[in-house]
């Protein structure tokens, strides 16, 4: 009898003595894995998670496109009302006093119909990647701001007939917005512009020419009367105010000056000569008259 007590007090001393040891265990346990979670949250510090930033090439675009959205809308019908009142009095154009250079010109939009742009393409026909440096490249109208206002308003189901500018500048000075920067505008066809990076152009569908329209921006001036319709070499030019309008257009985007060419330049078909008469010296004078905006070629854009 006295066996069997002292065999079940040895059990019960055993079994305290364990849960002791398993307390003091579990105790030591956790404070090292305190100790350790707390080294770890000191030497390794979580990092924030950012946005991918913005290429310069799609900051231009964006700064393009604000001042697109910003300029109120006009019919074709006002358009045209307001060039047979320009009509009248053409020559004053050029009357333009300097102070208009540090000015923000007279603004519209006109949205041209979808079937004469597309979207900015990441990759060409054959999978690689497209993304240059924006450049700007100029054109002009050879006719009336609204004929050719009116021709992209125009569904064009066919590729040949698919025409576009994202922007007019008329000869009062007067800029039209008529494609989204962020869509590709049908300025050039077979086209290359031959610049310090070597010949750049795209092609974005396989049954057509190579072009730079998947990284230009397109501007047309509008063409002085002894020049519409005409096939002669050159013309009286271009108005100061389209200069000046001009020259802040192209500040706001902040591309270098060694990225403004013209169509009749990129042209591959020797077809091209626009826009004739086109004074490049010109429009760096204005350039330079633009406060803060003007960006040298070797430098990168700095954008609003």
């Amino acid at each position: 009898m006295a066996s069997n007590r002292f065999k079940l007090h040895h059990k019960v001393c055993l079994g305290i003595v364990l849960a002791l040891l398993t307390a003091w265990s579990t105790l030591l346990f956790a404070n090292y894995v305190a100790s350790s979670n707390s080294s770890q949250s000191q030497s390794v510090p979580v990092k924030a998670v950012s946005k991918p930033s913005l290429s310069v090439f799609e900051q231009q675009l964006i700064a393009l496109r604000r001042i697109h959205q910003t300029a109120p809308s006009i019919s074709i019908e006002q358009l045209m009302s307001q060039e047979d009142a320009d009509a009248l009095n053409d020559s004053a154009f050029t009357l333009i006093s300097d102070n208009l250079a540090s000015a923000t010109p007279k603004q519209y939009q006109i949205k041209a119909h979808p079937s004469n742009y597309g979207d900015r393409l990441k990759r060409d026909a054959q999978g690689r990647p497209t993304q240059r440096p924006l450049l700007i490249v100029l054109h002009e109208t050879t006719s009336a701001v609204s004929g050719a206002v009116n021709t992209m308003l125009v569904a064009h189901p066919r590729d040949a007939d698919q025409v576009s500018y994202h922007t007019l500048v008329r000869r009062d000075g007067t800029i039209i917005y008529l494609v989204d920067p962020l869509k590709r505008a049908y300025g050039a066809g077979d086209s290359v512009f031959k610049g310090k990076n070597g010949p750049e152009t795209v092609q974005t569908k396989k049954n057509l020419d190579p072009s730079v329209n998947n990284f230009a921006y397109h501007i047309s001036l509008e063409t002085p009367p002894d020049g519409i319709q005409g096939n002669d070499a050159s013309h009286s030019g271009y108005t100061l105010a389209q200069y000046n309008s001009l020259a802040w257009l192209v500040a706001q985007s902040g591309v270098s000056r060694d990225r403004i060419t013209t169509h009749a330049k990129i042209d591959q078909s020797g077809e091209r000569q626009d826009p004739r008469s086109f004074d490049m010296t010109a429009l760096h004078q204005e350039l330079a008259l633009q406060p803060n905006t003007l960006i040298s070629s070797n430098s990168t854009p700095t954008l609003p």
